[in-house]
C-alpha cells in the first residue's frame, strides 16, 4: 500500500515539474539605456531597424517587409503604420518608464526642419496613436 502511495506521489511530482517546465515565461524586458536612450526593441518599433527578420512574427515591430523591420516612420502604408503603433502602445503602457522617452524622440522627430514632411506627419500620427494630447497639441500648433 505505500508503495502504491509512493508511486502516486512521484507521479503528481513529476506532473507538477512538467507543468511547471511548460509554462512559457516572459523573458525580463530590456533594460533603459542612460540618458533618453531606448532599448533596441523600441528603437526599432519607432524608426526600423536594418537588422535581417524573416516573418512579421519575428520582427520587433510587428512589420517585416523586404527582410528588414520597420519603424513607424517609415510605415508609408496605414495599416502598416497601424500595427507599428499599436505594438509600440502596448509596450508604453506596459513600461510606463518608456513614454517620456518615446514621446521626446517622436516630438524631436515632429519639429526637425531636417526631417521629411512624410516622418513628421507619421510621427504625429504615432503621438496621436499614443494619446499624447500633451505633446501632440503643441506640435499641431507650431506653423
Amino acid at each position: 500500500m505505500s508503495r502504491v502511495r509512493a508511486g502516486r506521489r512521484l507521479a503528481l511530482a513529476a506532473a507538477a515539474l512538467l507543468w511547471a517546465c511548460s509554462e512559457p515565461t516572459a523573458p525580463p524586458p530590456e533594460p533603459l539605456p542612460p540618458g533618453d536612450g531606448l532599448p533596441v526593441q523600441i528603437e526599432t518599433m519607432i524608426f526600423g531597424s536594418s537588422t535581417p527578420c524573416r516573418d512579421d512574427a519575428t520582427c520587433a515591430s510587428g512589420v517585416c517587409t523586404y527582410g528588414a523591420c520597420i519603424g513607424v516612420l517609415l510605415a508609408d502604408q496605414r495599416w502598416m503604420h497601424a500595427r507599428v503603433a499599436k505594438r509600440l502602445l502596448a509596450e508604453v503602457e506596459r513600461r510606463s518608464e518608456l513614454r517620456p522617452r518615446v514621446l521626446t524622440q517622436l516630438s524631436r522627430v515632429a519639429r526637425s526642419v531636417e526631417a521629411d514632411n512624410a516622418y513628421r506627419s507619421r510621427a504625429l500620427r504615432t503621438l496621436e496613436a499614443l494619446g499624447a494630447t500633451e505633446t501632440l497639441t503643441p506640435l499641431l500648433a507650431d506653423p
